[in-house]
């Protein structure tokens, strides 16, 4: 597995609306598509979204990814996310420890 370290900076007054639309639209949409979410945080204090989304391998990335932006339900939601952010930033991470329980 790999996975990518997603920091999104929101526009302020726009945090809420973000998590709003990630949890009822983008995270589904994701789930659908095989690309798994392993976790998502905000850091109010700087208006920051955080979350990790996960892949089998790096070969991956670029195919399930086109898969979920080209798909109708991501298409229909058009340019809404990004209108929110002022900042992304994106990083490829592997573990190197994972708890034995879940």
């Amino acid at each position: 597995m790999i996975a990518q370290l997603r920091l999104y900076t929101v526009k302020p007054g726009m945090l809420d609306s973000f998590v709003g639309l990630f949890r009822e639209s983008l995270a589904p949409i994701h789930e659908q598509y095989g690309i798994r979410i392993l976790g998502a945080w905000v850091n109010r204090e700087a208006n920051e979204f955080i979350w990790l989304r996960a892949f089998p391998d790096e070969a991956s990335i670029e195919s399930m990814t086109k898969a979920y932006e080209s798909s109708p339900e991501r298409t229909a939601i058009g340019d809404r996310p990004r209108s929110h952010l002022d900042k992304l930033e994106v990083r490829l991470v592997e573990p190197v420890w994972e708890p034995t329980s879940r």
